[in-house]
Formats: C-alpha cells, sequence, structure tokens
C-alpha cells in the first residue's frame, strides 16, 4: 500500500474507540455522543427535581427559558438543543438539575424516555420534544370577548374562569394544581387558565424588574396595571372560609357575616337572608334564590321554601291527582321526599309573565295604534315573536323564552335592549359587574402603587 494509507490505517488501528465516536457522531450530526442509559448520578438529579420545587421565571423561546429554584433569588438561563447549557457551574456536557427541570417539567418528556437523559439533540429529536408539550399542555383561548368599547375608551371585561381538571399542571412550577391545597388565580383578560398565586407572583416580580408590565405565562396577554393587587386579594380569598359571605348582612336579625347558605331575594335590589330568617318564611312573598359558597364558579340556584314543593315536585304531584294509588307509584312517592330542583333558568323563566296577544294589544302602542304581538320584535335576536313562546320582561320588551334561556346561562340578567335588569336581586350580573370593576380601579391603582414603593429598597 502506499505510504499515506498505510499511516491512517496504523492511526485508527491504535485508538479504535476515538477514531469510532467520531465518525459515528460525524454521521448523525449529533454534537456530543449518545448515552444509551443514564448513570447513577443523572437518577439522584433527576429524582430530586421531580420532589423539588422551581419555578420559570420567563420564556425567552421555545427551547430557552430563565429558571429560579425555591427560597433563592439566584436566576440560571437553560438552553435545550444541539448541546444543553446552564449558566450554572456545571461543565458543558453534563445534565444539571435545571436542565432536567425544564427537560422533565416543562418540556413534559417523560423520564422513561431516552431523550430524558440526552446532552445532545438533533433538529428533528428537539421538533418531537416540542410536541410533546404542546400534546401534554393545550392552551385554549376562552370563549368570551376580551374587551369592549365604550365610546371612545376600551372597558376591561373578564373572561370566563376555566375549571382545574385533574391533569392540569401550574405553567410555572409545572405541579399539578387539582388538590386544592394551594391558592389559585388565574387569567382575567387572556386564555382563563389557572396558574398557582406564589409561582404567579415569582413570575410577576421578574416581568416587573425586567420589562415593566406583567402577562400571562400561557397566553401573553397583558395581565393589567395591577398585578401585585389582584394576586394578594386571590391569596386572602383563599385563606377565607367559602361558606362566610363577607359583606353580607341578613337584612332581619343582622348577622353580619352570613355563615352558611345565603338566600337572596330575586325581586329587591339588595335583601339576603340567613338560613334561620329563610326557614322562618321571613319575606315570603317573593322569590329567592340561594349560593352555599363565595366561589365565584358557583352560579346562584333555586330556593325552595320550607315544605313547600319544587316545580318537579308539583308536576309529579299533578300527576297523582283525582286517581286512585297503585303499588306502582311508590316510587313516584320516593321522589317527592327527595330534593328536587330544576335549573336556574326554569326558574327565573317561570316569574316572568307572558307576552299573549291580549296583553300585547293593551300594553304595545305604535303611532296611536294598538299592535299585536306577532309584529314586535324580540328585544334579543330581533327576530319577530312569530309563535315562538315570549315572555315579557319588566322594562315592557318582549324577549323569546330560548334567547332568555341562553341569556341566563352566561349569567346575564339585564335587558340587552337598555341595560335595565331584568330581577332587581340579580342586577350585579355581568355589566353590573363591569361597572364594580370600573369604580374600583383608580383604588386598586394606588394600592398597586404603594406596595411596589414598599418593595423598592431605601
Amino acid at each position: 500500500l502506499p505510504f499515506p494509507s498505510l499511516f491512517f490505517l496504523s492511526l485508527s488501528f491504535r485508538s479504535p474507540p476515538f477514531t469510532y465516536t467520531r465518525t459515528s457522531t460525524a454521521m448523525s450530526g449529533r454534537s456530543l455522543p449518545w448515552v444509551n442509559k443514564p448513570d447513577e448520578e443523572t437518577r439522584a438529579i433527576v429524582d430530586d427535581v421531580l420532589e423539588s420545587t422551581m419555578y420559570m421565571v420567563n420564556e425567552i423561546g421555545p427551547t430557552c427559558f430563565v429558571v429560579k429554584e425555591e427560597d433563592s433569588e439566584v436566576k440560571y438561563k437553560v438552553t435545550v438543543g444541539d448541546v444543553h447549557e446552564c449558566t450554572c457551574k456545571t461543565r458543558r456536557g453534563k445534565l444539571c438539575r435545571h436542565i432536567l427541570f425544564v427537560v422533565l417539567k416543562i418540556l413534559r418528556v417523560p423520564k422513561e424516555s431516552p431523550l430524558s437523559w440526552q446532552v445532545s439533540l438533533l433538529d428533528r429529536e428537539v421538533d418531537e420534544v416540542l410536541r410533546m408539550r404542546h400534546v401534554r399542555q393545550r392552551v385554549q383561548p376562552a370563549a368570551v370577548q376580551k374587551k369592549e368599547k365604550k365610546g371612545d375608551k376600551k372597558e376591561e371585561v373578564e373572561v370566563e374562569r376555566k375549571q382545574v381538571e385533574e391533569e392540569d399542571v401550574c405553567p410555572i412550577c409545572q405541579e399539578e394544581m387539582g388538590g386544592g391545597e394551594e391558592a389559585l388565580t388565574y387569567c382575567r383578560r387572556g386564555c382563563g387558565n389557572n396558574i398557582h398565586v406564589k409561582c404567579m407572583r415569582v413570575w410577576a416580580e421578574h416581568k416587573l424588574s425586567t420589562e415593566g408590565k406583567v402577562t400571562c405565562p400561557l397566553c401573553r396577554e397583558d395581565w393589567g396595571s395591577n398585578p401585585l393587587t389582584e394576586l394578594k386579594k386571590d391569596a386572602e380569598q383563599h385563606r377565607r372560609p367559602v361558606d362566610v359571605h363577607y359583606g353580607c348582612s341578613c337584612a332581619r336579625c343582622r348577622l353580619s357575616p352570613i355563615r352558611g347558605k345565603r338566600f337572596k331575594c330575586l325581586i329587591c335590589a339588595d335583601y339576603s337572608l340567613c338560613q334561620s330568617c329563610f326557614d322562618a318564611k321571613v319575606h315570603s312573598h317573593h322569590p329567592f334564590v340561594c349560593k352555599d359558597t363565595t366561589l365565584a364558579e358557583e352560579d346562584w340556584k333555586e330556593a325552595v321554601p320550607p315544605n313547600q314543593p319544587t316545580g318537579v315536585a308539583e308536576s309529579l304531584l299533578n300527576e297523582l291527582q283525582g286517581r286512585e294509588l297503585t303499588s306502582e307509584d311508590y316510587d313516584t312517592l320516593l321522589q317527592l321526599d327527595q330534593p328536587q330542583s330544576r335549573p336556574l333558568y326554569d326558574f327565573l323563566i317561570s316569574h316572568l309573565p307572558t307576552s299573549s296577544n291580549a296583553d300585547a294589544m293593551l300594553a304595545a302602542r305604535e303611532g296611536g295604534v294598538r299592535q299585536p304581538i306577532e309584529l314586535h320584535s324580540c328585544c334579543s335576536c330581533s327576530h319577530r315573536i312569530g309563535d315562538q313562546p315570549t315572555r315579557t320582561l319588566p322594562c315592557g320588551h318582549f324577549m323569546h323564552e330560548a334567547c332568555l334561556v341562553s341569556r341566563f346561562m352566561e349569567r346575564n340578567y339585564m335587558c340587552p335592549r337598555d341595560s335595565k335588569p331584568i330581577f332587581g336581586g340579580l342586577s350585579g350580573g355581568a355589566a353590573g359587574h363591569r361597572k364594580k370593576k370600573k369604580k374600583k380601579k383608580e383604588n386598586d391603582d394606588g394600592e398597586e402603587r404603594n406596595e411596589q414603593n414598599s418593595d423598592t429598597p431605601g
């Protein structure tokens, strides 16, 4: 053989591991060798990361994150890709706890997957890791309009809060939120997803110090001008008993706050009773709704006075009247002993008068000529009344029962045409809540400025 060929043959013979490693990485495009199995040190770090708490305080890109450990102010920049890197003192090519936190908890790579203990990934492997994250944690925008315009000013509207599912994790610490042990907040202006209050505070403090504003870690919607104040209120709300209605007193015995179930008059604007006074049939000439807790996700429900059948039980009684009872009616009688309730929208619609032709002929006039109801339109959908079941609102407008159901299911109890309350006791619905928020905005801004000034040293 020629001299050069003999030289390279002898070089590869003297160091076969070196020659094999360089060839395999060059052929695959991987900067560092593939690791078949994790060593004992890596396994110990993995177990420690899964049992400890760390926070993601910034997401610079899909594979670049800023993280910090619990009870520590030191922040580390972690990059996952061609060669995993971290700004801690771990040498290049080794896995630290911060890299494994990003891989295992943020990117959601299963610890059994070989990709979880690699120190170098190919482009296709990075794409696979990113798909794992998006499949396991999807962000679906809330189906509520985020902003409403009123004149030339933009008025903020809260979106509907999403229910916490069993597998939901906090986007900052990546821990599960379904236990109910930790206080939760949620993105009020964007996606409606839940987040740990303490984690969101860590995220907010970092964002305020670096960018001057706080955005949602999931949908990137602006968190508002007073995020720390909102988080403080959410934490205080979590510490309060959910069955104590602060700010509400019984109109008869003056119990304040009302504890347990709260009963609210459907007709009167601000009239609440405690359980004892409601059972004593106080203010019994008006219908009531009730609520067991102060949780925002709990809606009002029909309040049935003692010894009075509900709508379901009343229909059963009407069925049994006028005939002899048989042994087959035993199950029906058992249903009467069990508490029955109907949907709130059915209860509310039953307390609105029906719109008959005679009522419309007497009540509605256009140009001095009485008009039949068929010529009038629904104040919600603007379609002619026609033969559809229709109710008359206290303001005099007509509304299809189907439109009322949709409106009540959205917890909106205002007339869509003149914004007057359909029920005085439920006037604090969606529109009332917006006015209440606008009224408190200046006070919240002042509290936010005071809190930021108190956190500033010197």
